[in-house]
């Protein structure tokens, strides 16, 4: 019995070691994207099984609820997807079209563009400081309920 528990647990290992290989790889000490990146995997990976039929703990709603946001918000720092509509408003009313163009208006700014991309760079500070409060929150709240 030992042995077949030495070599599931042996293959289990070596899955894993090769699942995470390409993340460890490309990270770096000061890249806090793959910190986000492995946070949400774990954390996606913990939520699908506890929501699944094969998951046996007594996980009530609540708990997977908060997993579940924290899946969404570390999504959404790692690819910043969340300022895209900030900046989209931005860039609506002073549109680029093209690379080359914004060269050329880089020094040729208005004031008023200047403000509304200074506006919406601080608004988009304020939505991730937000999240990232929120991340906290909850992760300092439940982690311990999630795992063993």
């Amino acid at each position: 019995m030992k042995i077949k528990k030495f070599f599931r647990h042996s293959f289990e290992s070596i899955k894993q070691v090769l699942f995470w290989t390409p993340i460890v790889w490309n990270t770096r000490d000061f890249d806090s994207g793959y910190l986000l990146e492995m946070m949400k995997i774990k954390t996606e990976r913990l939520y699908n099984f506890l929501s699944s039929e094969d998951a046996v703990s007594m996980q009530n709603d609540e708990d997977l609820l908060a997993l579940k946001r924290c899946v969404g918000i570390l999504a959404l720092l790692r690819n910043e997807s969340f300022s895209d509509p900030i900046y989209e408003r931005h860039y609506e009313k002073f549109p680029i079209e093209s690379f080359d163009k914004f060269l050329e208006r880089i020094n040729s700014k208005t004031e008023e563009e200047r403000e509304s991309f200074r506006l919406a760079t601080k608004e988009s500070e304020d939505v991730h400081k937000k999240l990232v409060k929120e991340f906290g929150k909850l992760f300092g709240k439940y982690y311990r309920n999630w795992w063993d």
